[in-house]
Order: structure tokens, then C-alpha cells, then sequence
């Protein structure tokens, strides 16, 4: 995660309602994102809503709720430095940061949630397609977010966060100024929820939600998912799972690589290519290969060679033969024999999801070997 930057963001309230105890930020909930982000080589900047010192949920700094990120963070001088002295969300700039984080902890219910600041945060990662992670009671950062055209923002959107059912367990639904659950279903979400305590997240587009601590940790690396493009060597293996699959005749394997309306495109080699073949043009790849099949039950895919150049693309030599036995895109069937190079160029995107397939052959070849002369 070369030069990627991350914002993570907590409460600055402290005062657990009228109980007379304090609260803010969970410690969990902090560290193992923190880390997360961190030891994949991101930069962390960790502001608050007010600014200045982040206040801890003095029961997460008991020894039972200590975990290795919790240990690690209270030894960390750089991370107890970071939060000594924080920006507030007025002072960041949204468009200096690729992730936005918020950790829970009951703090949040005070602040967060119907916050303007915090809404216009949110929504200036949203426009530009940026990660947004919540976990807990961190999520209720979303309460009160409008979209452009005035519409909740969590209406429509799969999520989760800090259950009725883990509120009551703690023994705080009469301390807390509503319910999370509650208020997420009344603005219009589609809420989700697993077991008590169980490690669950959902992701909606770029949105990621936690249910509680446990969750912490999974929510950011499913935030890291976003925005860490996959490495040349994973292109090159789909390439080849793909071409596999069509070795085998097996779309519905080739379909799981690739969009299911992804385009393909054929361009014609150089002045050979007369008499173009109909048909092909944006036309889908799961019908062209369908196609293909149909045409030529003994077909086959033998790659010689895949690379990957310098934007990300897979490219693969494949030497193509079957048996015409029907007309396929205008070209009638001769019952021949045919071995064709092939040179496809395969984009992959940042997912490892194929969205477009380009095929650069000689069909003159193809045309000559089966005996046919086109107008």
C-alpha cells in the first residue's frame, strides 16, 4: 500500500450519560485498525471531532480486554503521541486521504452521529468512491448524513453496528441516548445482524460496517481490499484460470473471472484482415465463446505465452483449432480443420475481474485454411 494515506477519526466525548463514569474511544477498536492500515505501509493521520486529546474507554485499558494490538499500541510512543494532540474534522482536508476509519466505543453516541462536520467528511469520501469504515458504535457517524437530494444516506444501504441485544448485555440501552440498531433501521437502512460478539462485517460499495470490537480488525482489512490493486502475478494467474476454463468448456467457471457483460472486441491483423467476420463487435465474451463452442465442439485453447504490461493488462498468446461443424458470425461451415494464432489482451481490473476482452487475430488465415473467400 505504497503512499496511502488513511484518516481515522474518533469522539472526543467522555462522560458515559449521567452515570458519572467516563467513556470515549475503545481501545480495540482503535489499535487493531491502526495496525492494520500501518503495517500494510499506509500513513495514518487519527483526528477527533474537537481535536486534541482522544479520551479512552478507561474499561478497555483493563487487563481483560487487552488484546495484541491494545498491548502493542500502549507501548507505541509514535501512536500515544498521535492521539495526545489531534486535528479536529474541520481541520482535515478530505482530499488528502485514499480511506476514512471510524472506531467505536460509546463516545461516539454523543458526537458523532447528526454531526454536520462529520456528515460533510463523509460525504466528500462518498462522491469520490473512497473507502468509509465504521465499526460498533462508530457507525453512528452515518446518523443524520444526507445525500445531494436530501435522502438519508444509510437508506438503501446494507450495514450493521452495535446490536439492541450487545447494548442491553453491557447493561447501557438506558444510558445511551437511543438505540444504534434503531436509529439506522428508522433513517432507512437495510440492517444485518450475526450472533452476540461474533466477528461480522458488511460491505455495501465502498461502505464498510462492523457490528462490535470483535469486528474491528476485519472491517479495516476489507477497506485495505478496496484500494490494494492486484499484483501482476495474480493477473497472470487469472488469465490463465480463464483460458483454462475455456479449454475445458466450462463458461459457467470462466463467467465466475470475468464480468458477465464484459465486452469483446475483435481487431483484424494489419491489411490481412479483409472481409471482416460480423458480429463481434461489443458484442458479450460469454456469447462469443458460446458461439465458439457451438461451432466447434473440438475446440481448443493451447496459451503459449502471457505477459502483463505496464498498465495492468494480461497479455496471451493462444494458438486456436477445432472443427467447424456450424456457420458461426456469418461464416459458413466447411467442416474443416483450423489452427489459428490468436493474440487477446484481457483487462483486468483492480478486483481481478476481466472487463473487457480484445482479440487480435488474422482471420485471413482463418479463411484460407477453411476454403472460404469473402466479399
Amino acid at each position: 500500500m505504497k503512499n496511502l494515506n488513511v484518516l481515522i477519526v474518533t469522539t472526543s466525548h467522555n462522560e458515559l450519560g449521567n452515570t458519572g463514569e467516563k467513556t470515549g474511544v475503545w481501545l480495540e477498536e482503535l489499535a487493531g485498525p491502526y495496525y492494520q492500515y500501518l503495517d500494510n505501509g499506509a500513513s495514518v493521520t487519527i483526528a477527533s471531532v474537537k481535536g486534541g486529546v482522544i479520551p479512552l474507554d478507561p474499561k478497555s485499558e483493563l487487563e481483560e480486554w487487552q488484546t495484541a494490538f491494545t498491548k502493542r499500541f500502549s507501548k507505541d510512543e509514535d501512536a500515544l503521541s498521535a492521539i495526545k494532540n489531534t486535528k479536529s474534522v474541520v481541520q482535515v482536508n478530505p482530499s488528502d486521504y485514499d480511506v476514512l476509519f471510524f472506531p467505536g466505543g460509546h463516545g461516539p453516541m454523543w458526537d458523532l452521529g447528526d454531526n454536520e462536520d462529520v456528515a460533510t467528511l463523509i460525504n466528500e469520501f462518498d462522491k469520490k468512491d473512497k473507502p468509509i469504515g465504521l465499526v460498533c458504535h462508530g457507525v453512528v457517524a452515518l446518523k443524520g448524513v444526507k445525500n445531494e437530494n436530501g435522502t438519508a444516506f444509510v437508506k438503501g444501504k446494507r450495514l450493521t453496528s452495535f446490536t439492541n441485544s450487545e447494548e442491553d448485555a453491557v447493561g447501557l440501552s438506558n444510558v445511551v441516548p437511543f438505540l444504534l440498531e434503531d436509529a439506522l433501521k428508522a433513517e432507512g437502512a437495510i440492517y444485518t445482524k450475526e450472533q452476540d460478539w461474533s466477528d461480522f462485517v458488511v460491505e455495501d460499495g465502498n461502505l464498510v460496517t462492523g457490528q462490535n470490537p470483535q469486528s474491528s480488525v476485519t472491517a479495516a482489512q476489507k477497506t485495505i481490499e478496496m484500494v490494494v490493486e492486484i499484483d501482476d502475478e495474480k493477473r497472470q494467474n487469472i488469465a490463465t484460470e480463464f483460458f483454462e476454463a475455456y479449454k475445458n468448456q466450462d463458461i459457467e467457471r470462466a463467467v465466475s473471472f470475468a464480468s458477465e457483460e464484459g465486452t469483446f472486441r475483435y481487431i483484424p491483423l494489419g491489411d490481412n484482415g479483409v472481409g471482416k467476420i460480423k458480429g463481434t463487435e461489443g458484442t458479450t465474451w460469454a456469447g462469443i465463446a458460446s458461439a465458439l463452442i457451438g461451432s466447434f465442439p473440438d475446440l481448443s485453447n493451447d496459451v503459449k505465452n502471457i505477459s502483463i504490461d505496464n498498465q495492468g493488462n494480461a497479455i496471451v498468446q493462444v494458438f486456436i483449432g477445432g472443427t467447424q461443424k456450424k456457420e458461426i458470425l456469418g461464416i459458413p461451415s466447411k467442416g474443416q480443420y483450423y489452427n489459428v494464432e490468436h493474440l487477446f489482451l484481457l483487462n483486468i481490473n483492480k478486483d481481478g475481474i476481466i472487463e473487457e476482452i480484445t482479440s487480435y487475430w488474422d482471420n485471413w488465415d482463418w479463411f484460407q485454411q477453411i476454403g472460404y473467400n469473402p466479399s
